[in-house]
């Protein structure tokens, strides 16, 4: 069958000033971080938030890095609140990430094809969390353990055979110095919340919450009134200045968006190259494969720099991918050869397995011509309510198993996004025009992430019919639908349609159910646990088949869980990176 050519992604739209600044500022960098050596200790692939938090402990040890990232490099200054650049024209998720869209099919029987959606992924210095909410809440301590917990509580007929969770090789107890850790580097603003439900801390948060609006206040009375513990939600934006960087300005623009007024806790390449003159940091270079050796461990990498076919050999003790879930798993198909003739770490046939996302819901209320004034601030600009995560209330009556975090959040253009008007006003003609004029002032919203179930049969491999524009063959998602994660994203709906009709919304209506298939929250394909027969790393994220090739990011999780993984996959990174310097020393 002959391959279809995927049709490529636009240049990054602030392709241009970037670029040209990125040279001379590289240059200045580099004169203390580049490496005058014909091989590294570590190559790290990809600079999002995994890969520039593990970078930055490796920079510390004195080990000979280079750290390489397909996209660029932004500043503060490159970012602009332009509602049709970035929410409508998607400027930061353009080029490579658009061009190499997975492909999606739900049964082993259909044909993959491209979604019309293509995601929020990007390519850049920091990744994704440039253009993200950075809502900073840590996994609940039952997380960790929630097939056994599940098991425990209900009985074995709890989960049906199709859904393969799995307990976590690693507890709450070994991350959270790393969760401590990492809250002091990104300056994260926030109060404790409640500990039973998000566990106990060791330390305050750096700095206060954002800012309180009418909308926060609104509901949080309500949930109080409800019975349920609501508190501000934890965000890794400075709500003060802090080392160095600036402070929130609430300006509303925050998710599709970079921060203009530097408020994120986004890693620069500065932030990574360390003081001891041992890092080197490549953009613009795409990993093609992982090399490896006459015993199966890997040798390094092949790169392919921007706009060149040239290939180019980097020789390295170690190699950390710290890509996106697709590519991560996309890159270890892509390294068959040698002692891993079906891919790098998969003897098992295992890569690839278990994949499952984030289901992404929202509530909707109208609140009768009151002016809810949530146009300004960002979507972790918001209340939190934990009592439907992971397993805080009784799900033996449910149907369903999982849960997920509600929020009340600010920036009412995620809500735009959304394009769901109530069912009062239609789709077209006069009504909805009225309540694009008029009612849409006074609408709000619950945001929620139902904790997906990873699946016997969901899957990520190659697929044979679709390439990318540089001919290499794109990922293929393969991903079942359970009856379970639709109960569970319409328990969730119900308590985002409760919570804003006791704080006075008179209509209440909710986005339906719709798998993410293309998601900025991915899990699963490299799944990490003790037994190489049924995982694909171990407990520190390292190929069980490869001992010095470690992988970063949510393809190792054995759950979606019902939160924000951002703050996890950061920590478990630092985790990671720092066992790798005690392998390496």
């Amino acid at each position: 069958m002959a391959r279809r050519r995927l049709p490529g992604g636009r240049p990054d739209a602030h392709r241009g000033a970037a670029a040209d600044r990125d040279a001379d500022r590289f240059r200045r960098a580099h004169r203390r971080g580049r490496l005058a050596v014909s091989g590294y200790d570590v190559v790290v692939v990809g600079l999002g938030a995994a890969g520039t938090i593990a970078t930055r402990r490796l920079a510390e040890s004195g080990l000979r890095v280079l750290a390489l990232e397909a996209g660029g490099s932004y500043a503060s200054t490159d970012f602009l609140p332009d509602q049709l650049l970035n929410q409508r024209r998607g400027a930061l998720t353009s080029g490579k990430t658009a061009a190499e869209m997975p492909t999606v099919r739900r049964d082993v029987a259909n044909v993959a094809v491209r979604p019309p959606f293509g995601g929020l992924t990007m390519n850049a210095v920091g990744g994704t969390k440039i253009h993200s909410g950075n809502g900073h809440l840590r996994l609940p301590p039952w997380q960790f353990r929630s097939r056994s917990n599940l098991l425990e509580r209900y009985g074995e007929q709890v989960l049906p055979p199709e859904i393969s969770l799995a307990d976590w090789p690693v507890t709450f107890d070994d991350v959270v110095p790393f969760y401590d850790e990492l809250e002091l580097v990104h300056g994260v603003s926030g109060e404790p919340g409640p500990e039973r439900f998000v566990g106990p801390r060791t330390q305050p948060y750096p700095n206060p919450p954002l800012r309180r609006s009418g909308y926060n206040e609104l509901m949080t009375a309500a949930a109080s009134r409800l019975g349920w513990t609501p508190f501000a939600t934890p965000a890794a934006i400075r709500s003060r200045p802090y080392g160095g960087r600036g402070a929130c300005t609430y300006c509303g623009q925050c998710v599709f968006n970079g921060c203009y007024a530097d408020a994120k806790g986004v890693l620069r390449i500065e932030d990574v190259l360390g003081s001891r003159g041992s890092v080197e940091v490549r953009t613009h270079a795409r990993v093609t494969r992982v090399l490896t050796g006459s015993d199966g461990t890997a040798t390094g990498v092949e790169i392919v720099a921007d706009g060149s076919t040239t290939t180019e050999t980097v020789r390295a003790r170690a190699v950390m991918l710290a890509a996106y879930t697709y590519e991560n798993v996309r890159l270890l198909h892509l390294s068959a050869g040698g002692d891993h003739p079906s891919g790098l770490g998969n003897s098992t046939d295992q890569l690839g397995r278990h994949f499952s996302t984030h289901a992404f819901g929202f509530a909707f209320g109208s609140f009768g011509g009151r002016e809810m004034n949530t146009w300004t601030g960002s979507m972790s600009q918001a209340v939190s309510v934990e009592e439907f995560n992971a397993d805080h209330v009784d799900h033996t009556d449910l149907g369903f198993v999982g849960g997920g975090s509600l929020l009340a959040m600010m920036e009412k253009l995620t809500m735009l996004m959304a394009r769901q008007p109530p069912p009062s006003a239609g789709r077209w003609g006069e009504g909805y025009k009225r309540w694009l004029a008029e009612d849409f002032r006074s609408m709000a919203h619950v945001h929620f992430w139902a904790d997906e179930m990873p699946h016997r049969d969901g899957r990520l491999d190659l697929d044979p019919t679709h390439v990318d524009p540089t001919g290499t063959p794109v990922l293929r998602i393969t991903k079942p639908l359970l009856e379970n994660d639709a109960r569970s994203f319409a328990y969730l709906a119900e308590q985002g349609h409760a919570w804003l009709r006791e704080a006075g919304a008179s209509e209440t209506w909710s986005s339906p159910y719709h798998p993410f298939d293309i998601s900025p929250h991915a899990f699963g394909g490299a799944r990490m646990g003790d037994d190489p027969a049924t995982n694909v790393t171990d407990s520190w994220q390292r190929l069980h088949d490869a001992a010095n090739v470690y992988v970063l990011g949510g393809a190792t999780w054995p759950s979606s869980t019902g939160t924000n993984p951002t703050p996890t996959i950061e920590a478990l990174a630092m985790r990671s990176a720092g066992h790798l310097v005690e392998e390496l020393s």
